[in-house]
């Protein structure tokens, strides 16, 4: 199986899976801490609910973060599974991970909550967006290229993807972006200068999210028109939740071959 993962030794968030395998039915185990943002210095959250589930929706734990958000949790030994987190003070919040060796550690700010007043702020900053006012699960994020180097926080966002997400009833939706100011844009067919990307009113149960990009350079096909050349970036599983969000910052997406 070929991952895009973060290069944080820790890190959790936004796999981009290329290509699927089964996992074993035997257990492994999650180890991480809650904390209330992304931030690397971020307080951790006590008393946070945090479920995980096999790559078929099947729960595989329930535990509660102790007095320094940190918690322990079973999950499928091998392939990608999903991490459900809730608190009194936030929104339901999922991630999608994969475990290659039965054994996944999450640091500070890889797995974290949005608050009701974050949601308010992405729905006003999402304005224009056809679905934004929906009620349902959220999927939002930043799309960056992969590329094996030290500073990762550093690479670029792609300013050309397009995102697309398949529900759990096949209904293919397509998501809504922002302009070069960072103002909604009901319009764009495109990431943008941000690369951020959202969706509303998801229903509940596992998407398939999928990103392609365009890049600068182009071709003359055989008819003589010129083409685009675009990047297959990757497919993405994704646990969205009945009025939760599943934030991706960043989601990787494969570099050009």
């Amino acid at each position: 199986m070929r991952t895009l993962i973060s290069a944080r030794p820790a890190s959790l968030i936004a796999v981009v899976v290329l290509s699927a395998c089964a996992p074993e039915a035997r257990d492994g185990v999650l180890t991480g801490v809650v904390t209330v943002d992304a931030a690397a210095d971020s307080d951790p959250v006590a008393s946070a609910r945090v479920r995980t589930f096999d790559a078929s929706s099947a729960r595989r734990d329930d535990v509660t973060t102790d007095s320094d958000g940190r918690f322990e949790a079973a999950i499928p030994w091998a392939g990608g599974f999903f991490v459900q987190i809730e608190h009194e003070a936030a929104v339901p919040t999922s991630f999608s991970v994969i475990s290659t060796s039965g054994a996944v550690e999450g640091g500070v700010g890889d797995l974290w909550l949005r608050t009701d007043d974050q949601v308010e702020l992405l729905r006003e900053t999402f304005s224009t967006c056809p679905t934004v006012g929906e009620a349902g699960a959220i999927v939002e994020g930043q799309v960056k290229v992969y590329l094996p180097v030290s500073q990762v926080d550093d690479l670029p966002a792609i300013t050309t993807a397009r995102v697309t997400l398949t529900d759990p009833d096949g209904v293919e939706h397509t998501a809504c972006y922002l302009d070069g100011r960072s103002q909604s844009d009901p319009d764009a067919t495109v990431t943008g200068g941000t690369g951020r990307f959202a969706f509303f009113g998801l229903p509940a149960g596992v998407g398939l999210l999928h990103v392609e990009y365009f890049i600068d350079e182009s071709y003359v096909d055989d008819t003589g028109d010129v083409e685009e050349a675009i990047v297959q970036g990757g497919e993405l599983p994704i646990w969205m939740v009945e009025g939760g969000v599943s934030p991706l910052y960043p989601l990787w997406a494969a570099a050009p071959q």
